[in-house]
């Protein structure tokens, strides 16, 4: 009985080794019942359990049964595609097999023939064991400080994940081997696992230099999407305050002819010029007014540019006037939402092409929900949605700075797409 204990307790340990090393690398879904995360840790408990007494001789099996066991668990357990969580996988228990192996062979190179009799006491054995998963545990921690819970991970492909998967896949294949030969004792099997040891931690630096890379780019990229959106408004902005001069010059002239038509008792010609300069100023007028200049720019930007295209934009917005957010933020936000919606517009030839635009300021919440129609159904994903567009970069980043925004203010952003509509809504609580 005391030696089930014991085998509960350390595969407990290797458990949560395990989860401590994917939470590293990966992000957990906050929105998930905390009940199933204990039922997770269980059922990886008596995974390794159940492989450990069924294939106790069989190393490659259960290799392979832990390897599977691992990925099934964490996938549920963590937002991320299938190829990180096998790489992970695999990486892991490389890692673990490894760190046993270098503490046997240690004790083995230290103890000489004394060894034997060391092992059959299991208490001993519960001690090495425990020596083991502590230092697993230490190596874990040290791969923390390096890429301090790095959720950047996604930015290296899948082709990249391949190739990384090399050395976690060989350190398994060779540890498996030496442990089906027995080969024991020896010096070179203590070297042979430290230089696995040390190559499976440069593969993972080497992804962190990947990761940083991407990243900067990325961040680079954003900045640049960023800027873009800025001059947009402001050039929007000296377009207006230069209409504004050229209208005060025109109106001059105006009041001069009609001046000119109502002293020579022409009321008819002066009504109808009258009415068509009115015509064209009322065209060419901003007509939204939400008592904030900025989100007045760029909503009245896009309502004309959506106008040129034959798409109607329907708004309810309410006194915008004591918004608490940064003028790039808003900009960022409402540009790229509804440039995306007169986007999805474009490729609808029939049907309904009318765009809707709530953006409300109810005290400590700021609500602004964009809804189109769409060609064809978008399919969500992990970070917002994937993109049917020619160039899905650009339109990527774009939606990376809105999620980067909503994560600045710690908002919520939620997508949805359904009877042909694409509803895409941020929630922004102060």
């Amino acid at each position: 009985m005391t030696y089930y204990i014991r085998a509960f307790l350390l595969t407990l340990i290797e458990a949560l080794c395990c989860r401590n090393f994917f939470e590293v690398f990966l992000k957990q879904d906050n929105k998930r019942i905390k009940w199933f995360d204990k039922l997770l840790l269980a059922a990886l408990v008596l995974g390794f359990v159940g492989i450990s007494l069924i294939f106790t001789k069989s190393y490659i099996w259960k290799a392979i049964l832990s390897i599977c066991l691992i990925s099934g668990i964490m996938i549920a357990q963590y937002r991320a595609k299938f190829m990180h969580i096998f790489f992970l996988s695999i990486a892991y228990y490389g890692i673990l097999i490894c760190i046993d192996r270098i503490m046997l062979v240690s004790v083995e190179t230290l103890l000489g023939s004394g060894t034997e009799a060391i092992l059959n006491d299991p208490v001993n054995i519960t001690i090495i064991a425990l020596i083991c998963k502590t230092v697993l545990f230490l190596f874990i921690v040290l791969l923390n400080k390096a890429f301090h819970s790095n959720d950047s991970f996604n930015l290296i492909t899948d082709r990249e994940w391949v190739r990384f998967l090399f050395f976690p896949f060989m350190t398994i294949v060779c540890m498996s081997a030496l442990a089906v030969e027995e080969k024991r004792g020896g010096r070179a099997v203590l070297v042979v696992s430290f230089v696995l040891v040390f190559f499976n931690f440069l593969v993972f630096y080497i992804i962190r230099d990947v990761v940083s890379r991407e990243k900067e780019m990325r961040e680079t990229c954003l900045s640049q999407e960023r800027i873009k959106n800025q001059m947009a408004m402001y050039q929007y902005m000296e377009g207006v305050y230069g209409e504004q001069r050229k209208r005060t010059h025109e109106f001059k002239n105006h009041l001069i002819c009609l001046s000119g038509l109502l002293k020579a008792g022409e009321y008819l010609k002066a009504k109808g010029y009258l009415n068509k300069i009115s015509d064209n100023w009322v065209e060419e007028m901003d007509f939204i007014n939400t008592n904030n200049m900025i989100v007045n720019s760029v909503i009245n930007q896009k309502f004309k540019a959506a106008k040129k295209k034959g798409i109607p934009l329907l708004l309810s917005i309410n006194d915008l006037g004591n918004l608490k957010m940064e003028e790039e933020d808003i900009v960022t936000l409402v540009a790229n939402l509804l440039d995306n919606a007169i986007e999805a517009c474009e490729k609808i030839t029939k049907g309904n092409r009318v765009i809707k635009l709530r953006f409300l300021d109810e005290g400590g919440k700021i609500i602004i929900s964009v809804r189109n129609p769409v060609a064809e159904q978008v399919h969500l994903g992990e970070k917002g949605l994937f993109t049917t567009k020619k160039d899905k970069n650009e339109h990527g980043i774009g939606m990376l700075n809105i999620e980067n925004v909503v994560r600045k203010y710690s908002g919520e952003s939620i997508c949805s797409c359904n009877d042909g509509y694409f509803t895409h809504s941020i929630i922004i609580n102060f």
